[in-house]
């Protein structure tokens, strides 16, 4: 299946079942040969992605929705570097490897396979140079891509991660149409901005 059909087919659900229940949708992401390039190289910077990937990425990142789910075997060291690069992008991953969101109930397992609603990985037929404008072109074309409400926006720092916009709180994270922004607390401005300057 092309990575249009099973975004559209998994909002169609969301569409139809209704986002209640379920309020968050789960993006599971491969890491090399999908947001990165495959150098076989340990060091990596923005010249590895392409400008697709990081809108789509900020955008899943700002919709309080959706959900990134970094799929990869890399080692934890590596991981940490990774999340710590992203975050200075705008760009949050929720968990991962795992999805401790939806938990086993029923007839369904989450044991040993996590949960999720879109697969990205190059194992499943992704290509980064051309897949990742087709994602953005989905979502726009499903009117999903200009719906974050401006006037429903929960400010998170991007270095404490916590909820910054007066009058919100972390409950309301989660609640369908608040998008989410990343600032810079006050707390947390100092060290942020001097640890940007080194870079």
């Amino acid at each position: 299946m092309s990575i249009d059909r099973a975004i559209r087919r998994s909002f169609q659900k969301k569409y139809d079942n209704g986002w209640e229940e379920f309020p968050r949708m789960f993006w599971a992401i491969d890491l090399h040969g999908v947001i990165l390039k495959s150098t076989y190289r340990e060091a990596f910077g923005e010249q590895d992605l392409n400008k697709d990937c990081i809108d789509v990425l900020r955008w899943l990142s700002n919709h309080s929705n959706m959900s990134i789910i970094l799929f990869t075997a890399s080692n934890q060291s590596y991981i940490d570097e990774v999340m710590t690069f992203f975050k200075k992008l705008g760009i949050r991953f929720d968990h991962v490897n795992t999805n401790p969101e939806i938990q086993t109930k029923g007839f369904c397992n989450v044991d040993k396979k996590f949960y999720f609603d879109i697969l990205i990985d190059d194992k499943a037929g992704f290509e980064i140079d051309s897949d990742w404008s087709l994602v953005k072109d989905t979502l726009i074309d499903l009117e999903e891509w200009e719906k974050v409400n401006e006037e429903k926006m929960i400010s998170i720092c991007a270095w404490c991660r916590k909820v910054t916009t007066e009058g919100l709180t972390e409950k309301d994270i989660g609640k369908p149409g608040y998008g989410i922004t990343h600032g810079i607390c006050e707390k947390c401005a100092e060290t942020a901005f001097a640890e940007i300057e080194k870079l």
